[in-house]
């Protein structure tokens, strides 16, 4: 955090610094903005303003020991000798609960814990500045790939080619945050194309709706009202070398 002309670590943080004797953090930035914190052995992932990815876990009692306990002598020397030690609150009148991915309510104390936690196991989540690129190139690619085959291929196929497609991105999604633990975001990219196809899908009902419509002014004087359906339809193939006079150059003969 920025406090007046310093940067202040967060509580998690500073417990790991003094934990390890080390010295303040570095901060590591470039153009793009803040990339992450070095210290001591630690190589922390951070998005451009200095904020951590947690990969947070359910939470587990196991982590808590009862203030209450300890005063009263019931929780033994071992079980807190060496460790690191955050004491905070769980009860709701005092406002400190918050709610993660995985729990809708959890004490505010734990958070900083999961985020200890995460450092020490060297399970930090990242989003890397190139992650944004990625999703804005994947969203030109797909995007341009709908506009040239929904023309060229039926339906049917463009819509089990999508469905293949969005299967494979929200895959690749998965497999990036488990194996690498890396946040990319395909969300975007999935969005942008299905809007790509609903209005390519729009534009050609309107546009073959304009087309029946005029098929239907241009032959309506001169062809009976069925024929006329049919030929709007498609149902009817017209012969152009025999027209009436009174249709100049005018495909007109139904066969």
């Amino acid at each position: 955090m920025h406090a007046g002309d310093a940067f202040v670590p967060s509580l998690a943080l500073e417990m790991l610094r003094v934990a390890t004797g080390s010295n303040s953090p570095v901060i590591r930035s470039d153009k793009n903005g803040i990339q992450g914190v070095n210290f001591s052995r630690f190589r922390l992932p951070t998005d451009r303003q200095g904020r951590l990815w947690i990969y947070f876990n359910h939470t587990d009692p196991e982590r808590y020991v009862s203030a209450r306990d300890v005063l009263q002598g019931r929780v033994s020397d071992d079980r807190i000798r060496g460790k690191l030690v955050l004491v905070g609150t769980s009860a709701i009148g005092l406002l400190d609960l918050r709610t993660t991915p995985l729990d809708p309510v959890i004490p505010g104390v734990e958070v900083h814990a999961q985020v200890v936690e995460n450092v020490l196991s060297n399970a930090m989540l990242s989003a890397p500045s190139w992650t944004i690129g990625a999703e804005i190139v994947t969203a030109v690619v797909f995007g341009l790939a709908i506009i040239i085959a929904a023309p060229l291929l039926p339906a049917a196929i463009v819509v089990a080619l999508g469905a293949l497609l969005i299967a494979g991105l929200i895959g690749m999604s998965w497999y990036f945050f488990v194996a690498h633990n890396l946040l990319i975001d395909f969300t975007y990219p999935l969005i942008s194309s299905w809007l790509i196809y609903l209005v390519l899908t729009f534009v050609n009902y309107f546009r073959e709706q304009r087309q029946r419509h005029q098929i239907r002014s241009a032959f309506g004087f001169y062809l009976s009202p069925p024929l006329v359906e049919q030929l709007a339809n498609g149902e009817v193939h017209l012969n152009p070398t025999s027209c009436p006079p009174q249709i100049p150059d005018s495909p007109c003969t139904a066969e």
